[in-house]
């Protein structure tokens, strides 16, 4: 289904056109009032009176999105070891209350096992890398 709007010439229209993607130029321009081109690479935001209060292009939304993904990795590795460092105080704890030094041996284990078990793994060092290799490619 090919439909030819009027007043749209194959000399109005980008060089880039054809075919299919004609029509979709010519769909985009006259009904929308923007080319199809400009729909995919920026957004518009506008008031209800139809004046535009901002334009941003895909690459800075993209840059935004890599910024917020990398804050937010680093935010869970706080956390993370945040949360651990309360739990070693509760080992801390146990160890000042243990009272033979094999009750403090059983201590030491139990946090030993903490620290392996719930640090490294809870970090999601998988983010952070991700992250970091998203801001190094939006960089260039």
């Amino acid at each position: 289904m090919s439909t030819r709007l009027a007043a749209t010439t194959p000399a109005t229209r980008p060089g880039w056109v054809s075919g299919s993607a004609a029509t979709l130029f010519i769909f985009f321009h006259q009904s929308l009032g923007f080319a199809s081109q400009q729909r995919v690479n920026g957004v518009i935001a506008k008031r209800l009176n139809g004046s535009p209060t901002m334009t941003l292009d895909l690459d800075t939304l993209m840059r935004q999105m890599t910024e917020q993904k990398a804050k937010d990795a680093l935010l869970t590795a706080r956390s993370t070891l945040e949360r651990s460092l309360r739990e070693l105080d509760q080992y801390i704890e146990r160890l000042d209350t243990a009272e033979t030094p094999q009750d403090k041996s059983q201590v030491m284990n139990w946090a030993l096992n903490a620290l392996a078990c719930n640090i490294t793994p809870n970090l999601r060092l998988d983010l952070i890398a991700n992250a970091q290799a998203e801001l190094a490619s939006v960089a260039k």
